[in-house]
């Protein structure tokens, strides 16, 4: 019984997800984008970046929503998060099999949520935890579109989008124009 619970509950994570996709190619003709739309985009990109930049082995994936994300069902959010966040080592992942896998591989996932906004109205934070130690992320909507909002404690803001390049340097004079320079060529 519990078992077949799960697999209803994964089925409707699923079509959710394959509802907003489906409206996302098409165009749903609305000016604006729902909370939710966006919500699911900084859900897996933010797990995206996490995967790319994280080091070490994960032996925790700690999510909180706060604000309006968390009167959501965050069910699907934590799947895209997962997905996003296991897509850049493992081949065949997707948000059915992520949760999943996370389990499998022995990493604890939990979730929270705070109805009360602290800071932004919105926010999604992220910080896994391996045996290099942690790396959180944390992204909020401005408008109609995710946004990065602190990085491991670090306040930034910028967007969140598909092509990033993030670099951790000591602060030296000419640095950040060195690696300009060396994009540019």
């Amino acid at each position: 019984d519990l078992a077949q619970r799960d697999t209803r509950s994964q089925r409707a994570q699923v079509g959710v997800v394959q509802r907003y996709q489906r409206r996302r190619q098409l165009g749903s003709g609305h000016r604006h984008r729902p909370l939710r739309a966006v919500a699911f985009d900084m859900a897996e990109q933010l797990g995206s970046l996490a995967g790319q930049l994280v080091q070490g082995s994960p032996s925790e994936i700690k999510i909180e929503y706060e604000g309006h994300v968390a009167t959501l069902n965050v069910k699907p959010l934590t799947s895209l998060i997962t997905a996003g966040f296991l897509k850049p080592s493992m081949e065949g992942v997707n948000i059915v099999s992520a949760p999943a896998k996370i389990k499998e591989l022995g990493v604890a996932l939990s979730e929270s949520k705070r109805e009360k906004p602290e800071t932004y109205q919105t926010l999604i934070k992220l910080t896994i935890v391996t045996s290099e130690g942690s790396l959180t992320a944390a992204g909020t909507v401005f408008g109609e579109h995710p946004r990065i909002v602190d990085m491991n404690g670090v306040p930034v803001e910028t967007d969140l989008g598909k092509h990033m390049l993030y670099i951790v340097n000591h602060d030296k004079p000419g640095l950040i124009g060195a690696v300009g320079t060396l994009l540019g060529d």
